[in-house]
């Protein structure tokens, strides 16, 4: 799966288990609260708070932080954070991320899809109900179907009401 294709995916997925508890519109962001720390999260439009992205892997959980072990995160991280404030909400836009910041996610992501027993959900301190994104039955490629699935165009016109002869 690409970056995009794996953004797709997981607001698809936000979307789906939002519904029923009438969450609407998720869009992903890197979310930063008083720390340093910069989290993965999922925004929704009708929800003051945001979901942070959770491993889960048995009845272990572990917050998706955003900490790539390479050279440029960190003078990225302080300018990011400069411009943005000491507690925010920035989209997760991949035409302005570095490199190592979409590929540090889009490979934890794979690797809980390939991973036996790893899985992701959303939780908020304020809402009861954590929303399920990758059940830890999931394989990857599951995932990638549904992906590929999602990214098909149905939209193209047919037009059709009879089939044309030859």
């Amino acid at each position: 799966m690409t970056d995009e294709q794996i953004v797709q995916f997981i607001t698809h997925r936000a979307q789906i288990s939002g519904q029923p508890l009438q969450l609407r519109n998720p869009r992903l962001v890197i979310y930063r609260n008083n720390s340093s720390i910069l989290f993965l999260g999922v925004k929704f439009e009708n929800y003051t708070d945001t979901f942070l992205v959770r491993f889960t892997n048995g009845t272990q959980r572990g917050v998706f932080k955003i900490k790539p072990q390479d050279p440029s995160f960190e003078p990225w991280r302080q300018q990011f954070c400069k411009e943005h404030g000491a507690v925010f909400n920035a989209d997760y836009d991949l035409s302005k991320l570095p490199p190592c910041v979409k590929h540090y996610i889009s490979f934890a992501i794979i690797e809980a899809l390939k991973t036996n027993g790893m899985g992701f959900d959303l939780f908020s301190f304020s809402f009861k109900d954590d929303l399920d994104i990758i059940r830890p039955s999931e394989s990857y490629e599951e995932a990638t179907i549904e992906t590929d699935l999602a990214d098909f165009n149905f939209d193209f016109p047919l037009g059709l009401t009879e089939l044309p002869t030859l």
